[in-house]
């Protein structure tokens, strides 16, 4: 019935039976789905558009990349508020690709749009590109914070972690605020990002504005992040560890071992510590 709607030019079916063909299907039906899509998508339907827009960017199976084809159909459906072809576009033309010249002032058009949508990712994105100059996008990092905090109360991870970093350190255009940096950092950590887990564990270890000391705190954060591979968690880790501290007993053996992890990855810092320890 769908397919037989769809034959018959209704674009929502053919949107759908698209969808089917390439999530539904084992295996996936690329070839299929852009074919319904692209029916769909010279109809004017934006879903569809996006959907054409996705395929050429990355390319699929029998779909060669082209991102030159996906600005084309992105736009679009861009211009009829699609907040991923919007987000999307704004990506690409903030990053450039193959066809597609970098155009900040553009990028920052099309994530503005999609922010403006409450999209938290263009939010961050957005945040992200005005942290740094752009030709025709001067840097700007009140606007940032703006960004960054709507994504950060929508949970997005990087924002949290991003606006974390600029309360704490302030140093990067906005005034330094630790008692609000630990909230973010620990929204972020709880969330599973080893970024958050370190600088949480780090704020934690030497207190701050607001935040009491917390070595013991500290050591579990590290921890958490150390076992997701962070390299500065790895040796944060090692060197309280190695010092000690209350709530955390001297261990050399850890210590040795989390920077020995570090210094798999090709930490500088470790490599020392070990080679230190080694000589004793």
């Amino acid at each position: 019935m769908l397919t037989k709607k769809a034959e018959q030019g209704d674009v929502d079916a053919q949107v759908k039976v698209g969808e089917t063909l390439m999530f539904e299907t084992t295996p996936k039906n690329v070839i299929g789905a852009k074919m319904w899509w692209s029916k769909a998508a010279v109809q004017g339907h934006a879903k569809a558009q996006y959907y054409v827009g996705s395929l050429f960017k990355e390319g699929s199976e029998g779909v060669k990349p082209n991102p030159s084809e996906a600005v084309k159909w992105w736009t679009k459906a861009a211009e009829q508020g699609d907040v991923l072809s919007q987000h999307d576009l704004g990506v690409t033309f903030l990053e450039g690709a193959e066809g597609v010249a970098k155009n900040a002032i553009a990028g920052k058009k099309w994530l503005t749009k999609a922010a403006e949508q409450g999209h938290a990712y263009a939010q961050s994105n957005l945040g992200g590109m005005l942290l740094s100059d752009h030709e025709g996008v001067p840097k700007n990092a009140s606007e940032a914070e703006i960004w960054f905090t709507k994504a950060a109360e929508q949970g997005n991870e990087h924002a949290q972690v991003t606006l974390g970093v600029m309360l704490n350190s302030g140093d990067l255009g906005i005034p330094k605020n630790q008692s609000r940096a630990m909230p973010l950092f620990l929204a972020a950590a709880k969330q599973g990002s080893a970024y958050g887990q370190f600088f949480l564990g780090s704020l934690l270890q030497s207190g701050g504005d607001g935040v009491p000391a917390n070595a013991r705190a500290a050591r579990r954060w590290y921890m958490e992040s150390a076992d997701q591979g962070n390299v500065k968690a790895q040796n944060a880790l090692g060197n309280l560890l190695a010092e000690g501290a209350e709530g955390v007993p001297k261990n050399l053996v850890q210590a040795k071992k989390w920077w020995a992890k570090a210094a798999e990855q090709g930490d500088s810092e470790a490599k020392t510590k070990l080679q230190g320890e080694t000589e004793l």
